[in-house]
């Protein structure tokens, strides 16, 4: 990459390329991508209604309702590994 210093600015001749979308092997061991995404996403709506600490009956009853959304239902994002 071929760049220019111009009064401590770097001016890029060429612009650097975009990041490239995070890729991975499915696992069913493990949690993907976006079921951790959806995770995250579930528990920072949580966290705004009933603040920042969430009890411990709370994340079981979170995790249980996946298991039976998974068993039902089946997608993808909302799922948990075996």
């Amino acid at each position: 990459m071929d760049f220019t210093v111009d009064e401590a600015t770097l001016n890029y001749v060429n612009p650097p390329r975009p990041k490239l979308e995070a890729l991975e092997e499915y696992r069913e061991d493990r949690f993907s991508i976006p079921q951790l995404k959806t995770l995250l996403n579930e528990f920072e709506t949580i966290s705004k209604t009933v603040g920042d600490n969430i009890q411990v009956v709370e994340l079981a009853s979170i995790f249980f309702t996946k298991v039976k959304n998974s068993l039902h239902f089946g997608g993808y994002d909302l799922t948990l590994p075996d």
